[in-house]
Formats: C-alpha cells, structure tokens, sequence
C-alpha cells in the first residue's frame, strides 16, 4: 500500500533529516546542510543572532497566530516647572496596531515506485541514496527561494522582505512608511558611488532617531566600493558565522556583510547598502501539526509543538509517489525606524 512505502521512506528521512533541518536553521555547526543556510545570507545573519523561530510571535497564545502587536509612537512631552504651577493635563499615548501575515511555500518532490519498494526499512539500500539526495537537494532549493524573497519587497504571495520597509512610502505591516515613526533613515545615491559623506548622514539620521545598527549588509558589489572608499583606513574583525569565524570590515564599529542574494539584479538591490538592527526583526516558521496519519513527514524532535517543515504525500497518477514540502515562513520587523539605507548607488 501507498500509506505503506511512505512510511518506510518517512522513518529513514525522518532518521537521516529530522534534527539536521532544525540545527541548520539555529545551529549548523552541527549539521551537514550547511548550503541550506550558507555564511553569506541573511537567513545566516539572522540564525548567528539567534533570531529564527520555530513559533508566531504569540507564542504565549499557542505560537501560530500571525505577528500582531502594538506599536508607541507618542507618549507625550515632559517639563519642567515652577513652584505652585497647576497640574498639566495628560496625553494620552498614541498606539497603531502593526500586522504580519504568514507566506506560503511548497516545492514538489517524485520517487519511483521501484526505488522506494527497493528501500527496506531505514536501512540505506537499492536507490535510497537518490531519493535521500533529491530531498536534500528540495529542501535547499525551497530555502533558496525563501532567501531571494527575504532581501526582496513583497510581491504576489511572497514573504514581506527587508526592501519591504526600506523605503519611505506604501504600507508595511499594515501601517503606512510615509509616518516618519515608521520610516528607516533614508540616503539616495542619485546613482553616484558610496561616499563616506553618505554613510555618515546616515548614521546621524539613526541617531536623531534614537537607533544604532549592529550589522550592514549589502551586495558583493557594494562591499568591494566600500572598501576602495575607505582605503587604507579600513579595520578588519573576526566576526561569527554560521560556519565559524569569518573575517570582514567594519564601518564605525559595525560589521558589514556581503550577502549573496543581494547581488542578483533580478532583486533589485545591489545597489543598496542597508543598516540593520537585526534584535528589532525576526523569522518565524509556523509550527505544523504533528501528523496525524502515516504519509505526512515532520522535521523536529517530537518534544517540538509542531515542525518547521512539512511534506503532504499527492497521488501522481503513474508508478510513482509524490510529496509536496512545503512551510509556512513570515519575516517581522519590530520597528523600521531602526534601521536605515543608501539606496539607487552605482554599482561601478
């Protein structure tokens, strides 16, 4: 019977995968999948800062609601005063409420009929191998689009990426960019290179804004122009990876990574250089449920609620068997004032 084969395929996936999907997304050092999240990405910036989840933000509310919180954005001006002035009247503190949906990704994935009736139990036989290598292989690819989508702004039913919010104008979260609260600190190159000029205004803007990244990301390209700007002034650190230590430079104090996915020019963003407080966001993974029947594959230790990727077995309709893995991800960011951009740069 189907539900028969997917079951003994599930338990040797389940052996050989279970944990290795968790820890490459939290701690890689012990697993084998590193290129599901390599050094260069922000998927990796994130996991080294501790700030992937396998829960909504109401996780004290069972963990799967869509981020909804509360966001202050006045609360007023104290005074000074003489003696026997009368009370002030109150104001009261201004609140928006800020909203963040979950996405949703799937990747397809087929076996023969032949090699899953040659795999015998979790025992790594006939063409089990294959079947292992194209899990893998699903599995990196599903990541790879979640990590273009992660620098990307949101279009269609992608995930709301960081260029979501690095900008001045449309709504992120629910909330309209055009409130200065709710607005990064903006530069715009004209089209010009990076100067050192651009990025102190920047820094200043974050500072009148109460704001101090502790990480800059920007595209391979942006990275080697900012190099040449600092010349023979620039100072070089040793900062953690998801593969260890890696050696980079810093502007003012801050690390500045070369992020892979920002280099593409299908994303738009190599000519960007972005300022990130990376405490003020998050990646979440809402937990699915732990099956209830024999043809859905979990990803986690069975103390989890639920697992950060799933896969729902389909009928092909030949001799075959087929799955969908799928997950259910969702970027929040706490507070975009906190972060900042030198946006339209050249990039030559």
């Amino acid at each position: 019977m189907a539900t028969e084969t997917l079951t003994t395929l599930a338990n040797g996936l389940r052996q050989n995968y279970g944990n290795e999907i968790v820890m490459s997304l939290v701690d890689s050092g012990g697993s084998h999948l590193k290129s599901i999240v390599p050094p260069n990405s922000a998927i990796g910036r994130l996991a080294v800062n501790n700030r992937i989840f396998f829960t909504g933000m109401g996780a004290d509310r069972g963990g799967r609601y869509a981020a909804q919180f509360p966001v202050y954005y006045s609360a007023g001006a104290a005074a000074s005063y003489a003696q026997g002035d009368a009370y002030p009247s109150a104001t009261n503190v201004s609140i928006a409420q800020a909203l963040a949906n979950w996405a949703r990704y799937w990747i397809p994935m087929e076996m023969d009929g032949l090699a899953i009736h040659a795999a015998q139990g979790n025992s790594v036989v006939g063409d089990l191998d294959s079947i292992a290598l194209e899990f893998e292989l699903k599995l990196k690819a599903l990541f790879s689009r979640i990590e273009n989508d992660m620098v990307k702004a949101q279009s269609g039913n992608n995930l709301s990426g960081v260029k979501t919010w690095m900008t001045n104008t449309g709504n992120f979260e629910g909330l309209s960019l055009t409130n200065s609260w709710w607005q990064p600190a903006l530069k715009d190159a004209a089209t010009n290179k990076v100067t050192r000029a651009m990025i102190r205004e920047v820094f200043a803007q974050l500072a009148d804004q109460n704001a101090r990244p502790n990480e800059i990301w920007c595209s391979r390209t942006q990275y080697n122009l900012i190099a040449e700007v600092l010349g023979a002034d620039i100072q070089y650190i040793e900062v953690a990876s998801v593969e260890g230590l890696i050696r980079t430079f810093t502007l003012d104090g801050v690390p500045v990574f070369a992020i892979d996915s920002m280099e593409p020019s299908s994303n738009a963003v190599n000519n960007e250089i972005w300022f990130m407080n990376t405490d003020q966001m998050s990646l979440h993974f809402l937990p699915q449920d732990t099956p209830q029947t024999d043809v859905e594959l979990e990803t986690m230790p069975g103390s989890f609620e639920g697992y950060p990727v799933g896969i729902k077995a389909i009928d092909p309709g030949h001799d075959a068997e087929s799955m969908i893995i799928k997950c259910y991800p969702q970027l929040v960011c706490k507070n975009p004032s906190q972060f900042g951009a030198i946006f339209d740069l050249a990039t030559s």
